[in-house]
């Protein structure tokens, strides 16, 4: 029915901007450890478990800024090269801010986006288990959020495609091809 539906449809704008915010408040803390123990080489974070489970230590590596990627191929002194939980903050405001807009075009620039924190997510997860051998509780559970905002984003993008607007237009959704056989 379309009430479910708009209630279905409303339960997952309210899962997003739950997500977004979690999202945010994981990468400002990660700044927050980052900014921390550059200035006291003795702070210890509370993600800091062990030695090998320890945020601090993957913050400040050279993957902890530009993805590793950014000092290498542009220069340290680049203004791209911040600390990752800058793109996080801007990445998961992004998803919160667009997610307010209910159109295909937005859907599909949320789940664009989200392909790409997920292709991130692969890449540091990658660099966190083989190449720094450790585990970062923070890390994980932003990529954790990151692919259920994809998740999201498609189940937006797909209910978006599939059910046209009042205006008749909409993404060629399935009731209009049915008028369409029917003629």
């Amino acid at each position: 029915s379309a009430a479910a539906t708009k209630s279905l449809s409303t339960c997952v704008k309210c899962i997003r901007v739950l997500l977004c915010l979690a999202g945010i408040g994981l990468a400002a803390y990660a700044f927050h450890v980052e900014v921390a123990k550059s200035q006291d080489k003795d702070y210890v974070a509370y993600c800091d478990i062990s030695d090998w489970m320890s945020c601090t230590k993957v913050f400040s590596s050279e993957y902890g800024s530009g993805f590793g990627l950014v000092a290498k191929y542009l220069g340290k002194d680049h203004p791209l090269n911040v600390p990752n939980s800058v793109f996080g903050i801007v990445f998961y405001a992004v998803q919160l801010t667009l997610g307010f807009f209910h159109n295909i075009f937005s859907y599909a620039l949320l789940t664009v986006f989200a392909v790409g924190a997920n292709v991130g997510s692969v890449y540091l997860g990658y660099i966190l288990y083989y190449v720094l051998d450790d585990m970062c509780v923070i890390c994980v559970a932003t990529y954790a959020i990151n692919f259920l905002i994809l998740l999201v984003n498609i189940r937006c993008l797909v209910a978006a495609g599939s059910t046209p607007t009042p205006s008749g237009g909409g993404g060629g959704g399935k009731r209009r091809r049915k008028k369409q056989k029917a003629s």
